[in-house]
Parts: C-alpha cells; structure tokens; sequence
C-alpha cells in the first residue's frame, strides 16, 4: 500500500468517525454548529469591580406527573358524560392495582357542540352545504403522580386499552426547591471569597466593608427543553426532471432532549447527564469598591446667576 492510499483511508475514517459521534442531529439542528464566543472582560468606570457568578445544578426528579388527554363525541350530552365517566372509571380501576401510583385526578376541560355538512336539496343551491348540530365532544385530562420513571410504560398501555392515547406532558418535581437553591447561594458565595483572595494575592485592595449583592434563580423541565428535528437530504432535480411529477414521501420528524449548555457557567454541580432532569440556576452579581486615593476626591462647583463658579462644599 502507497503512503498516499495510506492517508486516503485515514482520512476516510477520521471522517467517519465524526458521522457517528455527531449523529443525525447535524442535519437540521443548527444548536451545534453555533460558533465559539471568547468571553470579554469589561473594566468598571466608577471605582469598582464587579463579579458576576453563574451556576447549575442538574437534579433528578422525585416524582413525576403524567397527563393524558380523553376526548370523546356523543350525539346528546347524557350519552357523552356516560361514555366518557366509563373510561375514566376503568382507567381508574386499572391504575388502583397498580403500585407506585400516588395519586389520580381528572380535569374537566371542555364541552362543546359537533356539527356536520349536509347538502342543500335545492335545486338553484347545487354545491351548497349547511352545517347542523351533530352531537357533543366532551375532553377532560387524567393527572396521575406516580414515583418510578418506568412505570410511564404501563400507564401508557392502561390508559391505550380504553382508546386514551394522547400523553399530553410529563411534569418533573422535587421535594423541596429551596434547599437546591441553597445549595448554589453557598456555592456562589465560595466562589466570591475564592475571587475576593484572588484579588488580594493580586495586590488589589477591596473595601469589604461597602458591596452590593444582587441574585436570581430559576429552574427549567424537561418537557421545556426538548426540540424538533428532522434527518434527511433532499435530492436537487435540474434540467427535464424539473417538469416531472415528483411523489415525495412524509419525513419522520422526531425530538430530542437538549439541557441547558454549560456554556458561561462558573460552577456546574452534578453535570453528567444521562436522564432528563430538572436544571436548576443561580445567578449571583457582586458589586465592590475600591479604597479611594487620599486627595482624590471630587470637587463640584456651581454657576452663580452672575456668572461666577462657586465651590460646593460636600460632607
């Protein structure tokens, strides 16, 4: 083998290669290709500095409520509740010998009338249709909490068993969402005192005594971080094919899970992900002063109405 098929077949595989880790998403998402931003430093004007901390935390769910949507068409009102009170209660029935159910309820969303088109008899009316009531569609969602992710598998099959298969979402939730904030406050804090020795070792010297403290937090679900994407390449017809029928096929569109990115994040907590999590963040901003120079102070003068600059005294 010639040292120049050599390099041929590296590069083949180094390419490769990189089709299988990037994986279909590279064909419609542009998330990954954004391009990388060096972060900017920005001196402070009024004789202070500022240090603005980000962090996350990744949390897993402890427990989890599923929606599903029953929708249901009756021609009269008593007929549509019936049906609809069936298939909920059988639903029920069902989930009641299921364990790790926590807890079941049903909201009631909307009742409205269905019409149908039925052709105009007349004969100067040809091609003409009226609407005329039909009946009723009743919809209501069944809210079920239950602990163990796994067990989505078997409320989706209960519920598929009375014709109920619209999963509308699933909502993640914790215990207690203070104590996660808490965790970040402190690990934000330690970043402060880490920067304000920093800043010392540096020769900088920093009025402890006089800050400003500034912090917000947030969390973001699951259900929020998920996109669309599509994988497939369409072939560019020219010449006497663009006169042709073309019968193009349906393109599966899919989603996949997307978390917030580290980027610009100075402290990220639990950061391997394998499941999709609740993101909590923290945002803390801190603002000091520098000692001011002795003689450095400001003097402000005023302009009398006859024309002469008056110095103002200040305290």
């Amino acid at each position: 083998m010639t040292a120049r098929s050599l390099l041929l077949g590296s590069l083949l595989l180094v390419s490769t290669l990189h089709a299988q880790v990037t994986g279909n998403i590279q064909f419609s998402s542009s998330d990954i290709h954004l391009p990388r931003e060096q972060p900017q430093a920005v001196l402070q004007s009024d004789n202070s500095i500022l240090v603005d901390v980000n962090a996350i935390m990744n949390v897993k769910a402890d427990s989890y409520v599923a929606v599903f949507n029953v929708s249901q068409t009756a021609p009269t009102i008593e007929q549509v509740q019936q049906l609809t009170d069936s298939r909920i209660r059988s639903i029920r029935e069902a989930l009641q010998q299921l364990s790790g159910v926590q807890q079941v309820f049903v909201d009631m969303l909307s009742l409205v009338p269905v019409y149908e088109l039925e052709e105009d008899k007349k004969i100067f009316s040809r091609n003409t249709y009226d609407e005329l009531p039909a009946g009723f569609e009743l919809q209501k969602n069944i809210h079920i909490r239950y602990q163990d992710p796994d067990l989505l598998d078997e409320l989706i099959l209960i519920c598929g068993k009375q014709e109920v298969y619209d999963l509308v979402k699933v909502d993640y939730y914790v215990e207690d969402f203070a104590a996660y904030y808490d965790t970040l406050r402190a690990a934000c804090r330690q970043f402060l005192d880490q920067r304000l020795a920093e800043y010392q070792v540096s020769g900088i010297q920093i009025d402890t005594t006089r800050a400003l403290l500034a912090e917000s937090s947030d969390y973001s679900q699951p259900v929020e971080r998920y996109r669309d994407y599509s994988a497939y390449i369409a072939n560019a017809y020219q010449g006497q094919q663009q006169s042709k029928i073309v019968h193009r096929q349906r393109k599966k569109i899919t989603q996949y899970y997307q978390p917030i990115s580290y980027k610009g994040y100075n402290i990220v907590i639990h950061p391997e992900i394998v499941q999709p999590v609740l993101q909590f963040t923290f945002n803390l901003k801190a603002r000091y002063f520098l000692p001011r120079e002795k003689g450095a102070e400001k003097e402000i003068y005023i302009l009398t109405p006859e024309g002469n600059l008056k110095r103002l005294a200040i305290e």
